[in-house]
């Protein structure tokens, strides 16, 4: 039996309509500064998008 108040998984950032709104408070990291949006770039989390601190660095290694 299907229930309407069953917790359907969805992307966080699946849709516009889910994405946060203009104005929208995403955050503090533990820095204290406001939260980035930030893509994967990791093999099994490739192109999902995440909120991030936007003092995290990237070094890119690109293995041919």
């Amino acid at each position: 039996m299907y229930s309407s108040n069953s917790h359907q998984p969805s992307s966080q950032f699946g849709s516009p309509s889910s994405s946060p709104h203009y104005g929208e408070f995403v955050g503090l990291c533990k820095c204290g500064l406001r939260q980035v949006k930030r893509t994967a770039m990791t093999r099994f989390n490739y192109g999902r998008r995440f909120w991030g601190c936007p003092k995290f660095s990237v070094k890119l290694v690109f293995v041919f």
